[in-house]
């Protein structure tokens, strides 16, 4: 086994290496690493996975998270280094590190999580009585799978027709400062490395690529970065690489996520971002 090798975790939708990282991917390489890639969802363990694992672009987790989840802690077993580690990805997988995190000093906006068969759908929408729009979420998701804006007037109805009663979602605020833009703050070995700001189409609330939002570099404040790093501290393990978006308002940083398994990291905006990422995995 080639000791200088690693293998980027994708997705059978997607088996090679995303666009996003193969600055990272050519940054290794000419520094003798051997890079591969290998979907997670597949059978065993595949002989092309290496020792070094990482995990960057498994984009269909939340389909199946305790088959993700066991299938990563199957490769711990097997000796291999998993980065991120499989335990900061059962903590990040499900959004009820929201709450913890929440406890522990971050601004959130409100949030509530319900099961539709066990919640009360009147009481659910008394919640949000003084808000005109939320957000609804499945608690395990990427990529706003299944995320809806609805008025606060049908949040009964809505929660009534979900199809899967017995899965757990988020209802939050709609913070309509998003329409500004959220803030994707960059971190490698909890380092700030870069930040971009995340637009969507007007009409629309989504910030990722996939539905139109405009993706640009953003330049923080030194208070900013603080902050994010801050939000950052509150995980239960010092990640090699990290997602945190937030949104502003007024001088105020709302935490929206931690992406801590498989975010962009927006590696073609900053020059230097992914030698300073394979400067840590080299580490």
């Amino acid at each position: 086994m080639h000791t200088d090798a690693i293998t980027f975790v994708t997705y059978s939708g997607e088996p090679e290496i995303a666009v996003d990282d193969l600055p990272l991917a050519r940054e290794l390489e000419a520094r003798g690493v051997v890079v591969s890639a290998c979907p997670w969802d597949l059978e065993g363990r595949p002989s092309s996975l290496t020792r070094n694992v990482l995990i960057r672009s498994a984009w269909n987790y939340d389909s199946a998270p305790e088959a993700f989840l066991q299938w990563l802690v199957n490769l711990e077993d097997s000796g291999a280094r998993l980065i991120n580690s499989s335990a900061i990805v059962r903590w990040n997988i499900h959004k009820d590190y929201l709450f913890e995190v929440g406890n522990r000093g971050a601004t959130l906006p409100r949030t509530l999580k319900f099961v539709p068969g066990r919640s009360d759908p009147a009481a659910l929408a008394a919640e949000f009585a003084g808000y005109d729009r939320v957000v609804l979420k499945p608690c395990v998701s990427l990529s706003a799978h299944h995320t809806h804006l609805i008025r606060t007037g049908n949040i009964a109805s809505t929660v009534r027709d979900l199809p899967n009663p017995e899965r757990e979602y988020l209802l939050q605020e709609y913070m309509p400062e998003i329409e500004a833009g959220e803030l994707s703050f960059v971190f490698f070995d909890a380092r700030f490395s870069h930040c971009v700001r995340k637009t969507p189409k007007p009409g629309d609330f989504r910030v990722q690529g996939d539905f139109g939002a405009v993706r640009a570099p953003y330049v923080p404040t030194t208070a900013q970065i603080q902050e994010a790093s801050r939000l950052l501290s509150l995980a239960p393990e010092r990640p090699v690489y990290a997602r945190v978006d937030v949104v502003m308002r007024g001088p105020a940083m709302v935490l929206m996520e931690i992406e801590l398994i498989d975010p962009v990291l927006f590696l073609a905006w900053e020059p230097q971002a992914a030698a300073r990422l394979a400067d840590v995995l080299l580490r």
